[in-house]
């Protein structure tokens, strides 16, 4: 009983390999075998003890779930969803904290002080604060979706925040110890290089924003086929770009000028036949 009830478990483990529209199917086919498996078990059919039967089976779901994945396998679909995007983020981020040290000025303001440390956290702070600003004032479509879709946007713009302000604070510090002069090092490796940082955020959130707004809230994948209908001299039919979920989910109606309507979501069941 309790190998049975294991190997149900594998084979629904196995299925989330399995892509989202054969998954029904691959379930039933599994679950079909795993009980003529069981029927033939009890009636003696196999030398084998039971508990190498169903090990049999459990490995052999997870191979066919492998290859019907790489079967289906479309890279350009698979840079559409969010873990490509979200594996290339942090891995950035990995890679500034090798190059140094594991962050090792900022740990070392850290250590040295809140007085060391209190000018760059004020700027990253007041940075933060201009860059929820501009979320919020952009037309971006942060409601009614569910916490999947807020856990992306949050990861996403974490991880460009966190890695321009570790780059800020890092090469900064740097920057400043190798210049001699002190009038350049306040404007070139101060002023100027945190008008560059704040510029930087922004820019940072709106593409973040942007890359969220033309993304399907069910599977959070990039929407395809932008159509782009209106005029830019039309105040009754602004220019609006429509995109199309590939999974077929639905379409995304998106405002490109500020005096249009709020972006619209239309799900496949709205969507006229």
């Amino acid at each position: 009983m309790t190998g049975d009830l294991v190997c149900r478990l594998a084979i629904r483990l196995a299925g989330r390999i399995v892509p989202t529209h054969l998954r029904d199917h691959w379930h039933a086919r599994w679950a079909s075998c795993l009980g003529s498996l069981r029927v033939l078990v009890g009636r003696g059919e196999f030398p084998r003890e039971p508990a190498s039967e169903l090990s049999w089976i459990c490995g052999a779901a997870f191979r066919d779930a492998l290859r019907t994945r790489s079967l289906t396998f479309d890279l350009e679909q698979w840079l559409r969803a969010p873990s490509p995007l979200l594996a290339a983020l942090y891995s950035l981020l990995a890679v500034l904290a090798l190059c140094t040290r594991g962050f090792a000025i900022t740990r070392y303001l850290i250590g040295a002080g809140g007085g060391r440390m209190l000018p760059y956290a004020i700027v990253v702070v007041f940075a933060l604060v201009v860059s929820l600003t501009i979320a919020f004032r952009c037309r971006s479509p942060l409601r009614g979706h569910d916490w999947r879709y807020w856990s992306l946007l949050l990861a996403k713009t974490g991880a460009l925040v966190a890695t321009l302000s570790l780059t800020w604070i890092e090469g900064g510090f740097a920057l400043r110890r190798c210049l001699a002069n002190e009038t350049v090092r306040a404007l070139g490796g101060g002023f100027l290089l945190m008008l560059g940082y704040f510029a930087a955020v922004g820019s940072a959130v709106l593409w973040s924003l942007g890359d969220q707004q033309r993304r399907c809230p069910v599977c959070l994948r990039r929407m395809i086929s932008p159509v782009r209908i209106g005029s830019w001299a039309s105040v009754f039919e602004p220019v609006t770009t429509e995109l199309l979920c590939d999974q077929g989910h639905g379409a995304m109606c998106v405002q490109e000028c500020e005096m249009g309507e709020p972006d619209r979501w239309l799900a496949i069941e709205t969507l006229p036949s």
